[in-house]
């Protein structure tokens, strides 16, 4: 059976993250042409790459903002049913500062992006897709109680 699992190993998808909030209290989220809702900045990774690293590659194509990302504020994990295994990483990207606002109003995204935008905290459960704004408030609740953890790659913090 071990046998199998190594020749075989099971298909699963990763998909990783930032939540970045301004002063306000605001989530910086995205609206893009293939998805229903405003959706945290981010998206899978390809092959070998670092968690972190392909978080930062996304927000940075999307929003112009280039954050070190060492801190996990949620994990999500969901079973195969209408689609493949996937494991969700969202990590702290911090509260973004006037500049970094700045920059994020005068970043021109991909073409798959419509629109970037800050949601207040309680607009995150009208505006956001059902399945981020549960990650949006599952992460905020760890930062406020300041319970992320540490990003280890092979057992060691990351730098």
């Amino acid at each position: 059976m071990m046998d199998t699992l190594l020749a075989n190993p099971p298909r699963r998808r990763s998909d990783h993250f930032a939540l970045v909030r301004n002063a306000e209290g605001a989530v910086l989220a995205v609206a893009t042409t293939y998805q229903n809702g405003l959706v945290l900045p981010g998206g899978s990774a390809e092959a070998n790459e670092l968690p972190h690293f392909a978080a930062r590659r996304h927000v940075e194509t999307v929003t112009g903002l280039a954050l070190p990302l060492h801190r996990v504020a949620a994990i999500d994990y969901t079973d195969a049913q209408l689609f493949p295994e996937r494991l969700t990483l969202v990590f702290d990207g911090g509260t973004a500062t006037p500049d970094e606002e700045a920059m994020v109003e005068l970043h021109l995204p991909p073409d798959d992006i419509k629109l970037l935008h800050w949601v207040g905290p309680r607009d995150i459960p009208i505006l956001m897709h059902p399945d981020h704004a549960r990650l949006v408030e599952q992460a905020i609740n760890a930062l406020d109680r300041q319970a992320t953890l540490p990003l280890l790659l092979r057992g060691v913090p990351t730098s």
